[in-house]
């Protein structure tokens, strides 16, 4: 998927279900009622997988989420069970992508083997909402050399990961700029 435009959505820009090998690069998602790029399955049989996904290089902005890789709920099913037990994305790159203004989060991911390096986030949530520049409900990744900025709760919130590869991220104007606690 390239150099495409979502907005105006009434639920998210893009939706990828369920699917092996996808390129999402240079495409625009704003105005979007939730996210501006949504990836995940919530499968509650768990057989269905996301894998080796590319999101690179897209302009998100002024969506709940700019850009979402799997989520945090252990039984895909509702009420929901929070953990990291049954990843629905295993193995993503999330790289290069400008997520600015949106009301939630600019890159929510929760899955294995992700990379989320290289983003610009900026102006993301505000203070006392609970958002902010990264939420990374995840295990086995590594989030790197990301430029995170404005005013929210949390520059990044992995309070509910394990076993990651946090370095070189500037975070600058959060509450907390770092939430590593609460995973084990």
């Amino acid at each position: 998927i390239h150099d495409c435009e979502f907005s105006a959505n009434a639920v998210d820009g893009v939706w990828i279900a369920a699917t092996d090998a996808v390129s999402i690069t240079a495409c625009r998602a704003h105005d979007n009622a939730r996210n501006g790029i949504y990836i995940d399955s919530q499968d509650p049989s768990f057989a269905l997988k996301i894998r080796e996904v590319h999101v690179l290089g897209n302009t998100c902005w002024n969506n709940q989420v700019g850009i979402v890789g799997g989520n945090f709920n252990a039984t895909n099913i509702e009420p929901a069970t929070y953990g990291n037990a049954n990843p629905d994305v295993l193995g993503a790159l999330v790289i290069g992508n400008n997520l600015h203004d949106n009301t939630d989060y600019g890159l929510s991911i929760s899955g294995r083997n992700i990379c989320a390096s290289g983003n610009l986030i900026a102006n993301n949530s505000t203070s006392n909402n609970g958002g902010g520049g990264i939420l990374a409900n995840t295990g086995y990744c590594r989030i790197s050399d990301n430029m995170i900025t404005g005013a929210s709760d949390f520059g990044i919130d992995a309070g509910g990961g394990i076993f990651l590869d946090i370095s070189g991220n500037y975070v600058n104007g959060a509450s907390v700029g770092l939430n590593v606690g609460g995973s084990q």
